[in-house]
C-alpha cells in the first residue's frame, strides 16, 4: 500500500474548498516525499474531519491545494483532561505524545509544590501534539492550556468534571465502578517526580469531585501513572468502552 501523508491545517476544509499549502508542508511533500502537481495527501482541521486534497499547484515554496473528497466525517472524543506536573527532559514530551494518542482532548501543565519544572513551551507542545495526532489518525488536536496551580485548578473545577486522583501514597482504591458510571467530564490529575505533599494530598481528598484511586501496588513514574490512568479511563469509561 503506497504511503499516504497526512497533515493537519489551519484552513477551514470543505468541498471544492482550495487552501494554501505552509512552506513547512511545501517542504515535506514536494522536497521530502517528492509529491506533484496532481497527486494528493491527506488533511484534517479538528472541525470539518479528513480530507483527501489534490494537489493543484506544487513548487519548493509554495503549493495549493482542493478538498476533493471527505474521507471520515468529524468524530467526538470523550470529554478527557489530563491536568499534570511537568517532568525533565524526554519523558515530558512522552507524556504530551501518549496524551494525544489516548485520546485526551485537554492537556493542563500544573505547578505543584515538589514540581521542578516550573516553565513550559507551550508552542514545542503544541507541535508534539499535532504531530501525535497526525500519526495516530485523531481527527482533532489536543488544546494546551498555559500552566496553573494546584489552587487555581481546585479553585476553578467545572461543577460537572470529576478528577481521578492519581494517589501514589497508596490511600485511595481502585473502583471501576465509580470510574465506569463518573460524570459527562473526567480529568486525571496526575504529581510531580516527588509526589504530593501532604497539605496538597489533603486538599484533593478534601475536593468533592476528586476520586483518589490506585494503580496497584507499585509505585509508578509520574509518566507511567500517566499512562494508567488514561488507558484505564479510556477502557471502562471513554471511546474504547464505546467500541464494545
Amino acid at each position: 500500500m503506497k504511503f499516504v501523508p497526512r497533515l493537519f491545517v489551519d484552513d477551514m476544509l470543505g468541498a471544492g474548498v482550495e487552501i494554501e499549502i505552509s512552506k513547512a508542508h511545501c517542504h515535506y511533500l514536494f522536497n521530502v516525499l517528492r509529491l506533484e502537481k496532481g497527486e494528493s495527501f491527506l488533511a484534517f482541521d479538528g472541525k470539518n474531519g479528513e480530507w483527501r486534497i489534490e494537489i493543484i499547484e506544487a513548487s519548493k515554496k509554495h503549493g495549493v491545494g482542493k478538498c476533493a473528497t471527505q474521507t471520515r466525517a468529524q468524530d467526538t472524543l470523550p470529554n478527557l483532561t489530563l491536568y499534570f506536573a511537568p517532568i525533565k527532559g524526554h519523558r515530558n514530551d512522552a507524556i504530551i505524545e501518549k496524551a494525544t494518542e489516548l485520546g485526551a482532548a485537554h492537556i493542563v501543565p500544573i505547578i505543584t509544590e515538589h514540581t521542578i519544572v516550573r516553565k513550559t513551551n507551550t508552542e514545542k507542545m503544541r507541535q508534539i501534539v499535532i504531530e501525535a495526532a497526525q500519526q495516530c489518525e485523531r481527527l482533532c488536536v489536543p488544546q494546551i492550556h498555559e500552566p496553573i496551580s494546584l489552587e487555581q485548578l481546585l479553585a476553578n473545577l467545572d461543577k460537572n468534571q470529576t478528577i481521578i486522583f492519581a494517589d501514589e501514597a497508596g490511600e485511595g482504591h481502585f473502583d471501576a465502578h465509580s470510574l465506569a458510571n463518573a460524570s459527562e467530564s473526567i480529568g486525571l490529575l496526575v504529581g510531580p517526580e516527588g509526589g504530593f505533599s501532604s497539605s496538597e494530598r489533603e486538599i484533593i481528598r478534601d475536593c468533592k469531585q476528586a476520586i483518589a484511586t490506585s494503580f496497584g501496588k507499585r509505585i509508578l513514574r509520574a509518566d507511567t501513572a500517566t499512562y494508567a490512568g488514561l488507558t484505564l479511563i479510556q477502557a471502562l469509561w471513554g471511546d474504547w468502552k464505546k467500541q464494545t
